[in-house]
């Protein structure tokens, strides 16, 4: 990647004093390269101590566009992306610039960020006021939230609300996350904020089921499946991955939004006829 000589002064500078500065005044014109010298900026500010405790890891540009690689429906009129721990925001910048590169584009573009640290959030703002300029240059309408709250925390409440399966629910058509490199303590917030939604973290799981490949079936137990009391008819109608966790015998579904689309009325409807021998 080549490094504009504007943001090559821009961090000359902040090695030098480490003081913040507006990328969005700085920006050369490419996404993705400010916003990777925004991430290591960053990264040299951050305290180790603080890294470690939080299990913070910004995502590099190559991770961030190898991961928005994989995306496909990109061309759809409007496009909503969940970013569930933002950090600086490399991994919503790369979804952007891949948006605005896109030979069908879409009108569209809504981004909800979160994120808890108040350091990384004036950063992240920052990344997105680059990506909305990025927007504008090529005609797409964006917009963005930023929620200064903890993902998990933030999902059980409109959960325990009833909030998610509401008409007034957002919806997001993509979702893009480096989770924090932390293992979940039996006795943490975290777990039992999960529990009070029936989620457990458990390494006794059997998986079952992997498909949404070029070979149909990546993986299945077919057996398995039957011995729980589902036969499968269609593999259209299958989630993308089923795992079993044996010690509480409960089946986990997991589906992916570029296969079916978001879990709606009609979807949850054909996954509960499906399973519903379990």
């Amino acid at each position: 990647m080549i490094v504009p000589s504007s943001s090559r002064a821009f961090v000359a500078s902040h090695n030098s004093n480490l003081e913040f500065t507006s990328l969005a005044k700085l920006s050369s014109g490419n996404l993705l390269a400010e916003v990777d010298l925004h991430r290591a900026v960053a990264s040299l500010k951050l305290r180790q101590d603080k890294k470690a405790s939080m299990g913070q890891f910004l995502t590099p540009a190559s991770v961030a566009q190898l991961m928005v690689g994989m995306f496909n429906k990109l061309d759809l009129p409007e496009i909503s992306l969940l970013d569930a721990g933002a950090g600086i925001g490399s991994l919503l910048a790369a979804f952007v610039e891949k948006v605005c590169q896109h030979r069908q584009q879409t009108s569209s573009l809504r981004v909800v960020a979160y994120e808890i640290d108040p350091f990384l959030i004036r950063y992240l703002h920052q990344t997105l006021e680059l990506c909305e300029r990025e927007c504008q240059r090529v005609g797409i309408s964006f917009n963005y939230e930023i929620r200064e709250t903890d993902f998990i925390e933030d999902a059980v409440r409109l959960l325990q609300m009833g909030l998610l399966n509401s008409a007034n629910a957002t919806e997001f058509t993509h979702a893009i996350l480096n989770p924090p490199y932390l293992k979940i303590n039996a006795h943490s917030k975290v777990r039992e904020l999960l529990r009070s939604i029936g989620l457990e973290i458990t390494s006794n799981g059997k998986l079952i089921y992997v498909g949404d490949t070029d070979e149909k079936f990546a993986h299945f137990d077919e057996a398995a499946l039957a011995d729980l009391g589902v036969n499968i008819d269609s593999h259209g109608k299958m989630p993308d991955v089923i795992i079993h966790f044996t010690t509480n015998n409960w089946l986990v579904l997991i589906e992916a939004v570029t296969s079916h689309g978001p879990i709606n009325p009609k979807r949850k409807k054909e996954l509960e006829v499906l399973f519903r021998a379990c």
